[in-house]
């Protein structure tokens, strides 16, 4: 539903058409322009009940944050271009989240703690987080915050980086680590030169499941 040709204003009185006749929206895609900033919290509040993915894209004023009027539905949510909107610790009621950042990021070591802590510490529907677009500097403190013992990755940077881990923390092959806590709960992390995805061990069993069913078809085909 919508596009990126769609203007804002015509996006938000579809979404609230369906929304008052309390039909379901599936997939919404939007790309906001910054010049309709009085409008970008109005089609986020609108997308709330959106069920299965939300792709939101564009330019957004620097100073703008925003926080649902309640949990979002969707199970994927997509987002690109300005983050700075985007506090992560409001939408962990999606099943996939996926952030694809932009040049200019105010995403912080203390916020990214902040919502580490507060997703592996708490059963919420979060299953799956893809950070993209990151520098290595970001990379860095993101695993920092995550583990506790010494342990250099090779070959994703010009020179081997050493970082120390604070959870139990296994290497399962070039680029995926395994990671468990004090608490048994086991999550999964891939990493490349600028991006991170990490996978509770739900969505990691999921993920090898489907690569087998491509893997057989590749075979039969």
């Amino acid at each position: 539903m919508c596009s990126k040709r769609t203007p804002p204003l015509s996006a938000l009185k579809l979404l609230e058409i369906i929304n008052e006749k309390k039909l379901s929206i599936e997939k919404f895609y939007h790309h906001i322009i910054s010049d309709s900033s009085e409008l970008i919290p109005k089609i986020l509040d609108e997308c709330v009940d959106v069920t299965e993915s939300v792709q939101i894209g564009g330019n957004y004023p620097d100073r703008f944050v925003y926080t649902p009027p309640r949990p979002f539905k969707t199970e994927r949510l997509h987002v690109s271009g300005s983050t700075n909107w985007l506090n992560l610790e409001s939408f962990m009621s999606c099943r996939d989240l996926y952030v694809q950042f932009g040049e200019v990021s105010n995403q912080t070591e203390q916020s990214f703690n902040s919502f580490f802590t507060k997703w592996m510490n708490s059963k919420v529907p979060l299953q799956t987080l893809s950070l993209n677009g990151m520098k290595p500097s970001e990379l860095r403190f993101i695993i920092n915050i995550l583990n506790n013992i010494q342990l250099v990755f090779e070959n994703l940077f010009l020179t081997p980086i050493l970082f120390v881990f604070r959870v139990t923390m296994w290497r399962l092959n070039r680029n995926w680590y395994g990671m468990k806590q004090r608490d048994e709960l086991e999550f999964f992390i891939k990493l490349s030169s600028d991006s991170i995805e990490i996978h509770t061990k739900q969505s990691y069993l999921e993920y090898l499941k489907k690569e087998e069913e491509k893997r057989r078809y590749r075979q039969t085909n």
